[in-house]
């Protein structure tokens, strides 16, 4: 079977670009890439300061959600304190939209 980036051609691209446009600077890390995983390391804004964030892809997305690593956050809430992975959505995959 092919990527999902193959399967979806200029989702990968246009996820990019969302990014960029909310003011990322965004880095494929080719090695995993060369592998067959997406993961992009992100320089976001934060209010008055910057923090990096990696996005990890899973296999079958856009059907499961991505996952978001903040490992230089320490948030009381909406992150897990030891993988540091970002709550962005409720945890059932229904609440995942594959159009959004």
């Amino acid at each position: 079977m092919k990527p999902w980036w193959e399967r979806f051609p200029g989702r990968l691209e246009d996820e990019i670009a969302a990014l960029e446009k909310a003011g990322a600077k965004v880095t494929r890390d080719e090695k995993a890439f060369e592998s067959g995983v997406v993961i992009l390391d992100l320089d976001y804004p934060l209010s008055d300061r910057r923090v990096a964030l990696r996005v990890v892809f899973p296999d079958f997305y856009p059907y499961f959600r991505v996952e978001i690593i903040a490992p230089a956050l320490r948030l009381g809430r909406h992150q897990d304190p030891f993988l540091r992975h970002l709550c962005l959505i409720g945890r059932r995959t229904h609440h995942w939209r594959t159009d959004q």
